[in-house]
């Protein structure tokens, strides 16, 4: 499986947890000329000594600055034409400032959105779910992060996915409708594990896409809940789909 590209390009993965980032990430991992690392701006904050890179050495990081470490290794490395990171979108944390203060090595990003009903009741199902389990929390990420979204359509390359639609029988077929003539992928689709520190640990260790969960929990379908959900969360996801068009 290979990506087409004239030239080497940096990209970037942003979405909520549990969205399906990180099997995003895994898919771009797999390519055979192209790389994409799983949270290496948080894993420097959370996990510094635990740092991994998968297909690429360890990078020459200079003053803590991991993003042009990374771009320089894909310079240097003719293996690859595209190389990427994958970020989680936490409206109180300030990861994704840390990644666009360096805007300008980045040529095109892809946001990744799940249906709100599921990322919570994902949550709900993860041991850090005590963080995260007010319907309010979710409402200003997922709000934050489909400004965010807007706001760099302006300025660069933007590609949304919907983590349903990705998760089907031909995601190449979906990735390349996505990406509408901007770049093709071509050959088998196969997804290679992967050993990072950050990110879910199916996706991580997964060597398939599996069908997206249809699970909503009972406490995502509490009817204050739920309500709160259908008003404030759920028009932001369903305009995915004009962005997309």
């Amino acid at each position: 499986m290979k990506i087409l590209l004239p030239y080497k390009h940096m990209f970037a993965i942003f979405g909520l947890p549990k969205s399906g980032t990180t099997i995003v990430n895994a898919f771009f991992d797999s390519l055979d000329n192209g790389f994409s690392i799983s949270e290496p701006v948080a894993g420097a904050t959370k996990t510094p000594n635990h740092l991994r890179f998968n297909k690429i050495q360890y990078p020459n990081i200079k003053n803590g600055q991991i993003i042009p470490a990374i771009e320089e290794s894909l310079v240097n490395d003719k293996r690859f034409i595209l190389g990427g990171i994958k970020e989680v979108y936490r409206h109180d944390e300030d990861i994704y400032d840390k990644v666009l203060e360096h805007l300008g090595l980045f040529d095109f990003f892809v946001f990744v959105f799940r249906d709100p009903r599921r990322i919570f009741s994902s949550w709900h199902q993860a041991n850090w779910f005590h963080k995260y389990s007010q319907t309010s929390w979710l409402y200003h990420s997922y709000q934050g992060l489909y400004d965010l979204y807007k706001q760099l359509s302006h300025k660069k390359p933007v590609f949304a996915i919907k983590y349903e639609d990705f998760c089907c029988d031909n995601t190449i077929g979906y990735m390349n409708r996505v990406f509408d003539g901007y770049t093709e992928i071509v050959g088998k689709l196969q997804i290679t594990p992967s050993d990072y520190i950050l990110g879910d640990d199916r996706a991580i260790r997964s060597e398939t896409i599996y069908p997206p969960s249809m699970l909503i929990t009972k406490v995502a379908i509490h009817p204050p809940n739920m309500e709160y959900i259908k008003h404030k969360i759920m028009p932001i996801y369903n305009n995915i789909k004009d962005l997309q068009k």
